[in-house]
């Protein structure tokens, strides 16, 4: 991400990276950090999920929302479309075992509904 402007009015730039496993945002500023920045950084990201400062500079709520919208979008627009169309979010067993199987079979379930379109796209492209 390119010229993003902190409350301060101070210009910056930083590479955005989506970590799934910790659910979170991890901005990369490049290898020159210190280990106590690399340290303090990580600590930001526990305590939110994506980071309210970077390198010390204030983000609004807007930049922030700019930031992972690129990639939010991606990944919950996966999501809002098992919600849609295999009725996602609800569970017919009881156990994580059975729960499992039925996400995945609803994955799986979602790439064959999808499978047309992209061949078809691909096709034409």
């Amino acid at each position: 991400i390119e010229g993003m402007t902190a409350k301060s009015g101070k210009s910056f730039d930083a590479t955005l990276q989506v970590n799934a496993e910790k659910k979170g945002i991890e901005f990369i500023f490049g290898e020159n950090k210190s280990l106590k920045e690399r340290q303090e950084q990580r600590q930001d990201r526990q305590q939110s999920k994506a980071p309210r400062k970077l390198c010390g500079l204030e983000l609004s709520e807007k930049q922030r929302n700019k930031a992972i919208s690129p990639i939010r979008s991606t990944i919950e627009r996966t999501f809002s479309s098992i919600r849609r169309w295999f009725h996602g979010g609800r569970c017919r067993y009881r156990g994580l075992a059975k729960t499992h199987t039925q996400n995945i079979l609803k994955s799986i379930a979602f790439n064959l509904y999808r499978t047309p379109g992209i061949i078809m796209s691909s096709c034409i492209g």
